[in-house]
Parts: structure tokens; sequence; C-alpha cells
């Protein structure tokens, strides 16, 4: 048996951006990069973030990890950068 390894946090530097969700099981579950905020009002515009995103994730651990970042909505999504902080194990 090999090392296992877990995602426990994925870093992005987003610029300009709305939408987009993060997984690191395959595509099973999705977490989202940005939360909208309490005080945008329905149908108003949503206004785009720069910054560093730090997005938890709640997965087992395995051999094998992969981070797939999507974005199904029509809003912009860009990254800058990513980066992911990986715990371990050797059996």
């Amino acid at each position: 048996m090999g090392s296992k390894v877990r995602v426990d946090e994925v870093d992005i530097f987003i610029v300009d951006s709305v939408g987009g969700d993060i997984s690191v099981d395959g595509g099973e579950s999705f977490s989202p990069i940005l939360h909208t905020k309490k005080d945008v009002i329905a149908g108003e515009r949503i206004p785009p973030e720069t910054g560093k995103k730090e997005v938890p994730t709640l997965h087992g651990f395995s051999e094998d990890q992969s981070v797939i970042i999507r974005n199904d909505t029509p809003y912009n999504s860009k990254i800058a950068s990513i980066g992911a902080h990986i715990k371990g194990y050797s059996k």
C-alpha cells in the first residue's frame, strides 16, 4: 500500500470574479469559491471580487487526489493562481 493524502484546503487568487466551484473528490461534490455577500439585493448586479480565497474541503484520504474547478454560471471566474494544503499518511 502506498501513501494516502487529503486536500484540506485550496487557496485560490481570483481576479474580477463572481462565480466558480471547486471539488477535490473527483467531481462528486463542489464547494463555492465565493459566497454572495449578505448586503447584495436579489436582482441587483453582484459585484466582482479580487483577492485570495481559502476554500476548505471535506473529503477523506485516498491514494490519488485531483482538484476540479468549474464555473457553471454566466458570471466571470478568473483564476490567477491556485495552491493546495495537503495532509498525508503512510500505512
